[in-house]
């Protein structure tokens, strides 16, 4: 049901966690290389270098494609008001995580590899996914106030 606001915010969340897995989080440059943190995990990049993997970040990788998955299916629970409630919810969490992770690993990955970091603008989209995500919840409780209002009437 794309006419419904909640599911205009939660696709949108979905396609800006989706976006956000091949952008560069954060850069790290030290005196020898210079490295990117991507949802994937952080890479050597630089002129002759074959972008190789540093050190993986799976747990960023997967609630990145966590939080897309849950987006994209809490829109096709129109029917069930309370679970669309639930998943909006664990959700909000999820893509919170995410920039919490990415900052917990630019931060670790320079203190390892004595580097300088910087953050980049794509580690605000998880925070944005949130506050569209927060928008489609405040948009299912009032449905579910609505419904709740009708069947008082009959």
């Amino acid at each position: 049901m794309l006419q419904r606001i909640q599911s205009l915010y939660l696709l949108i969340a979905a396609i800006l966690t989706g976006i956000s897995t091949k952008m560069i989080f954060a850069s790290l440059s030290s005196d020898k290389a210079y490295y990117e943190l991507i949802a994937a995990g952080i890479k050597m990049t630089g002129e002759g270098l074959a972008n190789e993997m540093v050190y993986p970040t799976m747990p960023l990788r997967v609630l990145v494609i966590l939080s897309t998955v849950i987006s994209a299916f809490t829109i096709f629970r129109y029917k069930k008001r309370k679970i669309q409630i639930s998943l909006c919810s664990i959700n909000i969490a999820i893509t919170l995580g995410i920039t919490g992770i990415a900052y917990y690993y630019g931060y670790t990955a320079a203190k390892v590899l004595e580097a300088k970091v910087a953050y980049h603008l794509p580690l605000i989209i998880p925070v944005v996914s949130a506050i569209l995500i927060v928008l489609a919840l405040i948009a299912i409780i009032k449905d579910e106030a609505l419904v709740k209002s009708f069947n008082r009437i009959r």
